[in-house]
This record gives C-alpha cells, structure tokens and sequence, in this order.
C-alpha cells in the first residue's frame, strides 16, 4: 500500500515514529551545556547536495516533522514537492570532551536572506558514540542559497 502525506502551508506537523526518547537521559547537571560552537564537539560539514528524493537514514532520529515543501511517500522516503529540493547536509561529528552532549533542538537551515527553513526530522542528541555521521535534509525553494546549519540556539556552522 503507497500512501502519501502532504502537509499544508500553515502548520508543522510533529509524527514520531517507532522510536521513543530514553527514559533516563540525566540531568543538566550531568550533561555539559556547550557554549559558543558546541563546546567538547568537532563539528565539520562533509558535503551538501541537492537532491529531488532522498531515502532516509533512521541512525540519529527521533522522530519525523512534515513541513512545506515535501511529501513523504512511507516505505520509499522524501520526494521534493514542485519548486522545492531537498537540501542535504552531511556532517561528521567528533565528540572530544569526555561526557559532552548536545540536544539538537529546531534544526533549522539558514539562507542568505535570513530566512530559516526547518527540517524533516527531529534529532536524537549528540554525544552518546565517540564518531558518528548524521544527515540534515531541508526542503527548500528551488535555487534557495543556503548560509548555515543552526544546530541549537547557540550553535551554529558555516556552510561551503
């Protein structure tokens, strides 16, 4: 069975998925808040691509929001919808401070206009594996120039 979700213009839709936050993720005390550039991370953008479709990788995701300018066909992955592309952002990350972690809260893609664009997944935090690669795919409009990747509020890299 092929189902397709189209989301409207004015709302974001949060769907999560099979996967569920851990029960005990300890408190703030515990977890070191980064400052500045995310504080105990080497942090480093490996590629960024533009794609019409992208089949989804599910290591790091917590669960998925449905925005403007995609459809989500289940089984099969994301497909751009007219006007759009999806923005693909790879990134390796290198935790080097023993215990650091990073909550990634409202991923958001930043473009030369100021302009944020959200992504289509929620994020599980950084910091439980040492090394690890995650993807950011934001849709955006077609010719859209892309400036940043704000990972938090105060975390923030450059993009090529």
């Amino acid at each position: 069975m092929r189902m397709t979700v189209y989301v409207g213009t004015a709302f974001l839709l949060a769907v999560f998925v099979a996967c569920t936050p851990k029960a005990d993720q300890g408190s703030p005390a515990q977890s070191p808040t980064p400052t500045g550039p995310a504080k105990g991370f080497d942090i480093k953008v490996t590629s960024v691509e533009r794609v019409k479709e992208w089949r989804p990788t599910p290591k790091g995701v917590r669960g998925l929001l449905l925005v403007r300018g995609v459809s989500l066909v289940m089984g099969q992955g994301f497909t751009a919808d007219a006007g759009y592309e999806l923005a693909v952002v790879h990134m390796n990350i290198k935790r080097v401070a023993e215990g650091a972690t990073l909550a990634l809260s409202d991923v958001v893609a930043i473009d030369d206009k100021g302009e944020k664009h959200s992504t289509v997944y929620q994020y599980e935090p950084l910091g439980e594996e040492a090394e690890e690669p995650r993807d950011f795919i934001f849709p955006v409009k077609t010719g859209t120039s892309l400036k940043k990747i704000q990972l938090a509020p105060d975390v923030s890299i450059d993009l090529p």
